[in-house]
């Protein structure tokens, strides 16, 4: 009967160990995100966090070195916190900078941290003037040359009239021409 106890004390006491550890996994982890992932030194990050039950602190010593101050987190608990700051335009780009956060979920302490890592800044690129005219272009004057003016009013006609009468004949004479074959091979 002692031993029949003992299996079930043991049985009990498993149950409540893993009924714990199963608690403890079910509970929700932070997510730690920066946007942009790319940067230039200088320009503003945003640093989101979800899961935390109390605000977010940060490492000061460490973000002051990074940011121009050190952010503040704002939200909703067991949501979302977010902090929006500068970076120092001093950073070296491709230099790797590490933050520590620490976010509380429900009783447990979760630390973590940001790590970022500056893009170059991007290079101006030179502009080339135009290159200037050797010699000036000169600037045209008088009237505008556009042909003789002949088919513009203000003439006798007599010149569309004889290019019509013109016209007319060749076209007399072709047809005269093709009715002349087409009778010669009729007779043949």
């Amino acid at each position: 009967m002692t031993l029949t106890r003992l299996a079930a004390a043991g049985a009990a006491a498993t149950c409540l160990v893993l009924g714990t550890a199963g608690a403890v996994q079910a509970q929700e982890q932070p997510q730690i995100n920066v946007s942009p992932r790319v940067f230039t030194p200088g320009q503003a990050i945003t640093i989101t966090i979800t899961e935390c039950t109390k605000k977010p602190t940060i490492n000061a010593a460490q973000a002051v070195r990074v940011f121009t101050a050190v952010p503040a987190f704002t939200g909703t608990p067991g949501e979302k916190w977010t902090a929006r700051q500068a970076t120092r335009s001093n950073l070296v780009p491709g230099k790797t900078y590490t933050v520590n956060l620490t976010c509380t979920v429900g009783e447990q302490t979760v630390k973590g941290s940001i790590t970022v890592n500056p893009g170059k800044k991007p290079s101006p690129k030179p502009t080339t003037p135009a290159p200037k005219p050797t010699t000036p272009v000169p600037v045209p004057s008088g009237p505008i040359n556009t042909g003789d003016g002949s088919t513009q009013g203000g003439g006798s006609g007599a010149t569309l009239l004889a290019g019509g009468a013109a016209v007319a004949l060749a076209g007399a004479g072709m047809g005269a021409l093709a009715l002349r074959r087409r009778a010669g091979r009729e007779r043949s």
